[in-house]
């Protein structure tokens, strides 16, 4: 019974990387004949949904300060940047996310983040129920 689970379970891995590898090769396709115009159009894009993003982070950091609380920098910050990633995706169409290298779009959402966290720090310092009265409520 074991065994057939193994296989199974290689099976359905060995599919769904054949799939991640088909879906990179189609963006490769749709990107290869792109100019520099439409890249650099994609890169304006990405600029204006930061003004899309920003309460959405400042939402995320503190929603992240509430869950893991302090001392936990590197977690939240995986936590932030997995929610951001997926909330970019909504903003900025594929074929446009696809004309932006990885890099470009991971070290924006850092900056990003960075001063999501900047600007909600100032907010928590200002009213500090922000952070505990919202955990409270959670726990009630």
């Amino acid at each position: 019974m074991v065994e057939i689970i193994e296989v199974i379970g290689t099976a359905i891995a060995g599919i769904a990387l054949l799939g991640i590898c088909i879906y990179l090769l189609v963006l490769w396709r749709r990107t290869r004949g792109a100019n520099a115009a439409e890249r650099e159009d994609a890169i304006v894009k990405l600029a204006e949904a930061k003004s899309l993003l920003a309460p959405v982070l400042l939402q995320l950091v503190t929603t992240a300060e509430q869950a893991w609380g302090s001392g936990t920098g590197t977690f939240k910050f995986g936590d932030v940047l997995g929610k951001a990633t997926a909330a970019l995706a909504n903003c900025l169409p594929e074929n446009v996310r696809a004309l932006i290298p990885a890099s470009t779009i991971a070290q924006t959402l850092t900056t990003w983040i960075e001063d999501a966290l900047a600007a909600a720090k100032k907010k928590w310092e200002a009213n500090p129920d922000i952070v505990t009265s919202t955990l409270q409520a959670e726990i009630e």
